[in-house]
């Protein structure tokens, strides 16, 4: 019974994050959306935590259960893949090249630390 009730929290505010989600002005998946509420509940502590503890804890252990359609339509796109394994290839790289230096700076900026030889580019 514990499971159940915790998983109508759950669910009731993925609902509402997908009732609210096509009306924000920018485009956000109801789940997102969802989650994000439930977050600010949590912080607000208007839903305390061991009110969807339990059945959060469920859902992270068999979290790779639920990658598996995601896995399946890529499978399913493999020819579209294929023919922009580049582009793929060069996006990837680019984007995480540049997610390792704004996380090193940052990291610098806030530990304090040495100036390094990226300081002269902003």
């Amino acid at each position: 019974m514990k499971y159940l009730l915790q998983f109508s929290i759950v669910l009731g505010v993925y609902w509402i994050g997908n009732l609210i989600a096509p009306y924000i002005p920018f485009p956000l998946p109801g789940s997102i959306c969802g989650m994000l509420i439930l977050f600010a509940l949590l912080c607000f502590k208007i839903i305390k935590l061991e009110w969807v503890e339990d059945c959060s804890n469920v859902f992270f252990k068999y979290l790779a259960f639920f990658f598996v359609p995601s896995g399946v339509a890529l499978m399913n796109s493999m020819d579209l893949i294929k023919a922009n394994l580049t582009a793929f290839l060069v996006i990837g790289v680019v984007v995480t090249l540049i997610v390792q230096i704004v996380t090193g700076v940052t990291l610098q900026k806030i530990l304090g630390g040495k100036e390094s030889w990226f300081q002269d580019f902003y």
